[in-house]
């Protein structure tokens, strides 16, 4: 079900606070990163102040020295594994945005049909966005129907005879990189693994706390150093989960692929409430759903005019 309004979510601050608020909600991710470091620095401070271990200096420093080294070795580890599978994950859904393109544009010998073709691509576009990137592979179904309308479009002179050839070769790409995204997308950091890293966190605010003490500036050391800690943890989440500034690796391309395709873009209302999306200014479709992830039925497909 398609329909038209205006977007919503406006504000009556003043312009300034409004562009603060604006750029507040467009850094999600980091912003996350900012509060959990604020959170955990006060908490510190505060049990610095009121909680005392039993006294037992040298043992306390060594183990946190110890504590610290295996810490960072993981947390290194497992940041740049994640970074690397972001890195991928991105390059093969360009990759894949490319190509879908290329097949869209390669079918103008076919004439009208290359309007169905448009729907179908539009269609499995759609179905991407609607399901998480965990579920990328529900979305195969509307890739199936892109490959059937290849398969049964009537040929008519040796130009479609060459361009469906070259489209068949863009959907082998395409094909090729969904099994690779499929597999890639499940590869995140493990149960086992997230416990390693929170125990050995607690493990290390705990010696602080042991070995800590001493002057108001030694409290806000370490408060600041386990706020980092924290940080980092936060940060390896996001990469996990493929949350990391997805903004740019997620939407920006996403709104020009559709532009690309003579398509308004197209995005959750959900997402925009939330501040995870910030659609361009212009018209974009805005998706609801009355059910709950996955139940995808009864959509409804508004479009919008953004401010």
């Amino acid at each position: 079900m398609v329909g038209r309004g205006r977007a919503t979510g406006g504000s009556t601050a003043h312009p300034i606070l409004e562009r603060v608020e604006v750029r507040w909600r467009r850094i999600r991710t980091t912003r996350s990163v900012i509060e959990v470091m604020a959170v955990v620095f006060a908490v510190h401070m505060v049990a610095s102040r009121f909680i005392e271990l039993p006294d037992a200096a040298d043992r306390y420093q060594v183990l946190t020295g110890v504590a610290y080294f295996v810490f960072g070795l993981f947390s290194a580890f497992a940041i740049e594994s994640s970074r690397s599978r972001l890195a991928r994950i991105n390059e093969l859904l360009k990759g894949s945005d490319g190509e879908m393109i290329a097949l869209l544009r390669l079918a103008a010998p076919f004439g009208a049909a290359q309007d169905m073709l448009r729907v179908l691509i539009d269609r499995h576009m759609q179905e991407q966005i609607d399901y998480r990137l965990i579920d990328f592979d529900r979305s195969a179904g509307s890739l199936r129907d892109i490959e059937e309308w290849c398969s049964m479009v009537a040929l008519d002179g040796t130009r479609q005879e060459i361009a469906l050839d070259h489209m068949l070769g863009c959907l082998v790409t395409i094909r090729s990189s969904r099994q690779q995204l499929e597999a890639l997308v499940r590869q995140r950091v493990t149960t086992v693994e997230w416990i390693s890293v929170l125990s050995m966190l607690a493990t290390l605010w705990l010696l602080m706390l042991a070995s800590g003490g001493g002057p108001f500036a030694a409290s806000v050391l370490g408060g600041a150093l386990i706020a980092s800690l924290a940080g980092t943890v936060v940060v390896l989440w996001h990469l996990s989960s493929l949350t990391w500034q997805e903004g740019d690796w997620i939407w920006r391309p996403l709104d020009n692929m559709f532009r690309a395709l003579d398509l308004l873009p197209y995005y959750h209302r959900s997402d925009i409430d939330s501040g995870r999306v910030d659609p361009p200014r212009g018209s974009v479709r805005v998706a609801e759903f009355p059910h709950e992830y996955p139940d995808l039925r009864d959509k409804v497909v508004e479009i919008v005019a953004v401010d």
